[in-house]
């Protein structure tokens, strides 16, 4: 292999723990009602994935760790940042799909995380009104190309985002329809690895959660139950043709 991309989605959210109309009514005026922090369930699983450094990310060398410039995203990566020795470099083209408007982060100065690199710029920007599903598909696509292909192309990866891009990502990387793809649960891990001669990406681990000593109850995401956004987004990835 030439080249490997862990790829993680982030643990288990403060506002699913004790429900989002009572994130609403608690937040901080400070904290974006789009960007609440980790559970303490959540955190336990960002300690776990640093813990299961020797089992899953000791077999080749990690050059560098991307994430999303969401706090819940950030919190996962840290522990795991500091077991590996790296600092994050937070990444727009990374955030999270589906929203309704743009949501401006806090500068990363101002973020109290001592594991971030202030020096890295951005792949690109999230669209300003990107739309859902087939906003945020295009979207992976963009980062498989520019950011893991071009920008990154001889290094090893750990990718910490948001279940939309987690599972859009690697289905863009395997070339492949959105539901052959394992649903991504809270800090599961895929791991996929692109072939030196052919360039060809293959799954190496699909939402790897035997690292977790707790799971919860948020469920891996997209669903076919109705879950918000699933069906449209299942349906709109299996119609991708990428590229």
């Amino acid at each position: 292999m030439s080249q490997i991309v862990y790829i993680i989605r982030h643990g288990d959210r403060h506002d699913y723990h004790i429900g989002v109309e009572n994130w609403v009514k608690t937040r901080p005026d400070h904290i974006h009602v789009h960007d609440p922090p980790l559970s303490d369930l959540g955190r336990r699983q960002a300690e776990d994935l640093a813990k299961a450094v020797p089992d899953l990310f000791s077999d080749v060398p990690i050059h560098r760790m991307v994430v999303s410039p969401f706090i819940r995203c950030i919190e996962t990566a840290t522990p795991l940042a500091e077991k590996l020795g790296h600092n994050l470099c937070v990444d727009d083209s990374l955030r999270e799909a589906g929203l309704v408007d743009y949501v401006e982060m806090p500068p990363l100065a101002d973020r109290n995380v001592p594991m971030l690199d202030l020096e890295y710029s951005s792949t690109f920007m999230g669209e300003q009104k990107e739309s859902f599903p087939q906003g945020c598909l295009d979207r992976c696509n963009n980062v498989k190309q520019k950011l893991l292909e071009e920008r990154f192309a001889n290094e090893n990866l750990v990718v910490v985002t948001h279940a939309a891009c987690v599972v859009g990502l690697v289905a863009a990387l395997l070339d492949c329809k959105v539901s052959e793809v394992a649903a991504a649960g809270p800090a599961g891990v895929f791991k996929l690895g692109r072939d030196s001669s052919t360039g060809k990406w293959s799954a190496l681990m699909q939402n790897h959660s035997e690292h977790l000593s707790e799971l919860g109850s948020t469920r891996p995401w997209p669903r076919t139950d109705g879950s918000p956004g699933s069906l449209d987004f299942i349906a709109c990835g299996d119609a991708m043709e990428w590229k």
